[in-house]
């Protein structure tokens, strides 16, 4: 960078690069610039960061429009590439609704600028892919009133048909975990309904001045995504239209099919709410959805949770019958068949009659045998003293 540009301090910074505040000598007027990170800190390689900002400088060119920040030279010295944007004095989102939420007629009137660059965008096929309180500034104008800023390019795609999300480095999703897409964290091909999901959160967080997802890790919000648990906006806003309620919600339906098709769909939905004739629009018959394709993201070191199964329905059983699985009627079987063969065998020793042992005339012992048992030497049964080897007297 020549001596053209002096920079005064660093004002950002991202996950791809940092944004600093500078002075432009040659046009006499503050700029913004912004840089690539060291390669030790930036979540994408070298030459996938380069990329990125080539991109965002296509896009702020290509898509001018009021509520997008100006683009006024793409540059790259010893250092590395840069761009250099208009310096917008503001507020980002995050800080004006983390002090105070909007009320309904500055949410109708922020919504409508916001929709602003995605109708412009929807022409070009263009997806911004990381819309978040963050990267959506507020400008006080002189006249009163506020002017929206949509920020950081750096994530945007052009792609006529739908396309998969951005990867970092570690296999993980370029993105916000709060305001991410469902078809995001499932590594789905995206389109324009993408970003009207993440609108959507980013009008609910600047009316409850919350996430409507947050929960208590990231991996408890990705399945808050995931599962579509969310409290209605109209409980946090009473004071609400029940119109202006039911187009927020619609736009973070979980089902792409149920939001609206187009920005420009979505715009004409908020004038009709904002002058009362609000009715909830007709939608588009929902198809079943494909399963998800496999995602890269189970590469990653962080544990990134897949779409929940839809949970099938099991039929009641019939009453007076109880079903019975196959591991269960195999057991009862088997109990049936040894019950029968220990029966059969209890009958046929009741029914067979008792026999007689007899021993055999090789073995029978003879009477001399029996009269005369043997005694140990020196001892006789009728006590001791008398010999042992005294005849026996026989019987006359």
């Amino acid at each position: 960078m020549d001596s053209r540009y002096e920079i005064k301090g660093r004002i950002a910074r991202g996950g791809v690069g940092a944004v600093y505040e500078a002075y432009d000598f040659a046009m006499d007027r503050p700029v913004a610039i912004k840089r690539l990170l060291p390669p030790e800190e930036a979540r994408l390689a070298g030459s996938a960061g380069s990329e990125t900002l080539a991109r965002e400088f296509d896009a702020l060119v290509r898509l001018r429009h009021p509520n997008v920040v100006s683009v006024f030279e793409f540059g790259e010295d010893e250092e590395g590439p840069y761009v250099v944007y208009e310096l917008v004095r503001g507020e980002t989102l995050d800080k004006v609704a983390g002090s105070a939420a909007l009320s309904p007629d500055e949410f109708v009137e922020f919504a409508r600028q916001a929709l602003g660059p995605l109708v412009a965008a929807e022409e070009l096929h263009l997806l911004h892919r990381d819309i978040k309180p963050g990267n959506i500034m507020l400008a006080a104008l002189p006249e009163g009133g506020f002017r929206v800023k949509l920020l950081d390019f750096g994530m945007a795609k052009f792609s006529e048909f739908p396309s998969p999300q951005t990867l970092d480095l570690s296999g993980t999703f370029l993105g916000s975990i709060d305001y991410v897409s469902p078809e995001q964290v499932e590594a789905r091909p995206l389109d324009q309904r993408t970003d009207l999901y993440s609108l959507g959160c980013v009008c609910y967080f600047a009316l409850a001045r919350r996430a409507p997802f947050a929960g208590r890790s990231e991996a408890d919000t990705l399945m808050r995504h995931l599962e579509h648990r969310v409290e209605p906006i109209g409980e946090s806003r009473p004071d609400l239209d029940p119109a202006l309620s039911a187009w927020v919600m619609r736009l973070i339906s979980r089902r792409t099919c149920d939001r609206p098709r187009t920005a420009s769909e979505a715009l004409r939905a908020l004038e009709e709410v904002a002058t009362g004739n609000g009715t909830e629009a007709e939608r588009e018959s929902c198809p079943v959805e494909s399963p998800a394709m496999p995602s890269p993201l189970r590469r990653s070191r962080r544990p990134i949770l897949p779409a929940a199964a839809p949970r099938r329905r099991v039929p009641p059983p019939r009453r007076g019958r109880r079903p019975a699985g196959a591991g269960e009627a195999a057991a009862w079987a088997t109990a049936l068949v040894c019950a029968g063969i220990l029966a059969g065998g209890i009958l046929a020793a009741r029914s067979k009659p008792p026999q007689r042992h007899r021993a055999s005339a090789a073995v029978r012992p003879s009477p001399t045998a029996l009269a005369t048992p043997a005694f140990p030497a020196g001892r006789h049964p009728e006590g001791p003293g008398i010999p042992t080897d005294r005849a026996t007297p026989t019987r006359k």
